[in-house]
Order: structure tokens, then C-alpha cells, then sequence
């Protein structure tokens, strides 16, 4: 399901060769850029599969995944509910 975004909520949606990229938010804007850093310095270090950097490199990952998947169901319960308030409006049910 594609959803789409509204502007107040978002700074850009699109697709890409057929894959939606995520609606950015200012947070999710800084989550991204923070995982780009720490994936730089894990790089930078050699790619070491332990240890502090890539602790950092996993952390930052996993809490900007869990942003997309929050903002993600955010968006799609406004969706749902500007659907059944417009239904409620026009008389129509499902």
C-alpha cells in the first residue's frame, strides 16, 4: 500500500526504480544522518565486526529503523482515520 504523504508531516516521499524511500521527517532527517556518521567511522575503522564502533554503527541503525516503522504507523492511522471521517461525511460505509 502506498501511502501518501501529507506536507505538514513529511519533507519528501517518492519512489525509485519501483521502491518507496521513506517519508523523512526533520527526526528521522537527524536519525539518518547520525546512522551515516556512524557508518562512516565504523568504515573508516576497518569494518570490525566487534567492539565499540560497531556498537554505535548497530545502535543507531536499529533506533532509525524503529523511527521509520513509528512514523510509518502514524501515517497510516491518520490515513485510516481521514478515510472514515470523510465516509462519516459523505454517508458511506465499508
Amino acid at each position: 500500500m502506498y501511502v501518501q504523504c501529507r506536507s505538514e508531516y513529511c519533507t519528501s516521499c517518492y519512489k525509485v526504480g519501483g521502491i518507496q524511500k521513506h517519508c523523512l521527517t526533520p527526526e528521522l532527517d537527524d536519525l539518518k544522518q547520525q546512522c551515516i556518521d556512524a557508518r562512516e567511522m565504523w568504515k573508516s575503522a576497518g569494518r570490525p565486526r566487534s567492539g565499540e564502533l560497531n556498537n554505535i554503527r548497530i545502535r543507531c541503525k536499529f533506533k532509525y529503523e524503529s523511527a521509520i516503522k513509528e512514523t510509518e504507523s502514524d501515517l497510516m492511522v491518520l490515513h485510516l482515520s481521514r478515510d472514515r471521517l470523510a465516509r462519516h461525511y459523505v454517508g458511506t460505509s465499508r
